[in-house]
């Protein structure tokens, strides 16, 4: 190789490494971006998931509530009807008793 073709060489490394260097950091770039676009929306799905998970536990905490005040009003029911069973039952004997 001639002294000219080794300096046309060299400076066509040199750049070659120059664009290689650029395309390098534009790729690092955009794969920051990207982290970035991604973090930012797995914080928002995390959050949103963190919503949903408190709306959740009231919903149960309201159905617990519910529960409890369905037994409560069942068991009222039954001393009613216990109560009018026992009442009829008396008012049965009192009319028999004349």
């Amino acid at each position: 190789m001639t002294e000219e073709m080794k300096e046309l060489s060299k400076v066509l490394m040199e750049e070659i490494r120059k664009e290689m260097n650029n395309s390098m950091k534009e790729v690092i770039s955009i794969m920051r971006d990207s982290h970035n676009i991604l973090s930012d929306k797995i914080d928002n799905v995390q959050a949103e998931l963190k919503e949903v998970k408190t709306d959740v536990q009231e919903m149960k905490n309201k159905v617990d509530d519910m529960s409890k005040d369905i037994t409560s009003l069942k068991l009222k029911n039954d001393v009613v009807d216990t109560t009018l069973i026992s009442h009829t039952y008396d008012i049965n004997h009192l009319k028999q008793a004349k």
